[in-house]
């Protein structure tokens, strides 16, 4: 390699500006190594503060992305059986003269040298950069401009030799983002006579009543279509493409919003679902004692929703569009991959909503894990969502457009996503299986979607 950059974060408030930064370095600068994560990478049976120092030993230069909640983590990490990643990769890089440059969140302040550990205190003496949402693409081209300029310098690092200087590669057409006033999008809020202004793609969210599921703005754009989607009419050329901004449900859709619906409408639901138990082996069975009220383990107002069947789903939906006059829907099969299966890489992250250590026995409440890219939470791993799509070779839609969203004619449906009861490797990659559309299992859930 001519070259590589540590990135060093912390995930409790910088993981989605490092998967946004990684996106955006590994595009300009495909002649360098970018390391980002060692979750899963340090080898067992070695001293994990030894390896971390061995990888932060072969790079030239290292990010040290700092939010709101970087200086209260050195506290917290400051005990004896917690592991501080970030404070060891960068005491080595400073013990090793490697340049480190401060890289500054949104308007996160420049802490006091007394709030942090003397170790890293050396970090704020350092020529810093700073990362807005609004600014975002010119802040990493120089931020970029910055790095290549500093690992072009002769090193301080005794018998090493200084790198050739690199020049980045020069960006993809479509890379840039549009300046901010072109990204605004106004959204009417039903019943409160109210507009709000949002930027899709940044995180900020939205309700159209008291009540009503959270939503976010996920920006136009495309994607690589799933693994083995080649003759699936719903990609056009092997991509999911969004062709206007969609507001999406924050979280899958949770007990207590599906049973105020069911509480306003009178809807049944019957008793009766199938679920994974067993004392001595577990297997599936129709039981007559579970419902989505009562699925057979521990739940909160704030779990996801399950135990309901496509029809159901659509009823929710269809509530949700008759109570605010908003076009209420569930996602079709491609923009749930756009908008949600294109992070499923994630999975192998533990802090994303899965991992082969979670317990088997029942869901999490929706904000348990870390939200994603735009903001999103309870990404591929916890429950399936019904989409919109019929199951078959030939699918009735255009890429985006769910046209017989409201027939339900076809017996069995699209679901996305994954299950508490199924490893990641179980899932395939692209988080997709098929269900009857009277199915009402332990492991079927919903998230909804409001075309602006």
């Amino acid at each position: 390699m001519a070259g590589k950059i540590f990135l060093n974060y912390r995930r409790s408030d910088a993981e989605a500006w490092a998967d946004r930064l990684y996106e955006r370095l590994t595009a300009r600068l495909p002649q360098l190594d970018i390391f980002m994560d060692i979750v899963g990478k340090i080898p067992l049976g070695r001293p994990w503060a030894t390896w971390l120092d061995s990888q932060v030993a072969e790079c030239d230069l290292m990010l040290v992305l700092i939010g709101r909640s970087w200086v209260a983590e050195f506290e917290a990490r400051d005990r004896p059986a917690e592991r501080d990643y970030v404070r060891v990769e960068i005491e080595s890089a400073l013990a090793r003269q490697i340049p480190v440059v401060p890289v500054f969140l949104g308007d996160t302040p420049v802490p006091p040298e007394d709030s942090l550990p003397p170790s890293v205190r050396p970090v704020l003496g350092m020529q810093a950069a700073r990362l807005q949402r609004g600014s975002f693409e010119a802040d990493v081209n120089a931020l970029i401009e910055g790095a290549l300029q500093s690992m072009s310098l002769p090193s301080s690092r005794a018998g090493t030799p200084s790198p050739t200087v690199l020049h980045p590669a020069p960006p993809p057409a479509a890379q840039p983002d549009p300046p901010l006033a072109e990204r605004l999008v106004e959204i009417g809020i039903a019943g409160a006579g109210q507009v709000r202004t949002l930027v899709p793609g940044e995180g900020d969210g939205f309700t159209d009543q008291g009540g009503l599921p959270e939503l976010v703005l996920a920006p136009r754009g495309d994607c690589p279509a799933p693994p083995g989607s080649e003759a699936d009419a719903a990609y056009a050329a092997g991509m999911a493409t969004l062709g206007a901004p969609l507001a999406v449900g924050r979280y899958p859709v949770t007990v207590d919003e599906f049973a105020t619906f069911v509480r306003e409408t009178g809807h049944r639901m019957p008793e009766t679902m199938w679920t994974y138990e067993g004392l001595l082996h577990r297997r599936w069975k129709e039981r007559s004692d579970r419902s989505y009220r009562s699925p057979g383990f521990e739940q909160t107002a704030h779990h996801p929703v399950i135990g309901i069947n496509w029809h159901d789903a659509v009823a929710y939906a269809g509530w949700l569009a008759r109570k605010t006059g908003r076009p209420y829907r569930l996602l079709s099969q491609a923009e749930w991959w756009y908008v949600v299966g294109r992070w499923r890489e994630r999975l192998e992250n533990p802090s994303s909503g899965w991992s082969e250590m979670d317990p088997i026995d029942g869901t999490a409440p929706v904000d348990t894990f870390q939200a994603g890219p735009w903001g999103l939470y309870a990404q591929p791993g916890r429950v399936w969502e019904w989409c919109s799509d019929h199951w078959g070779p030939e699918r009735p839609h255009a890429a985006m457009s769910p046209s017989r969203f409201h027939d339900g004619i076809t017996v069995l449906r699209d679901l996305r996503g994954g299950v508490l009861h199924v490893s990641p490797n179980g899932l395939g990659r692209a988080c997709e299986t098929w269900g009857c559309a009277s199915y009402r299992a332990s492991i079927c859930g919903l998230r909804i979607a409001r075309p602006l």
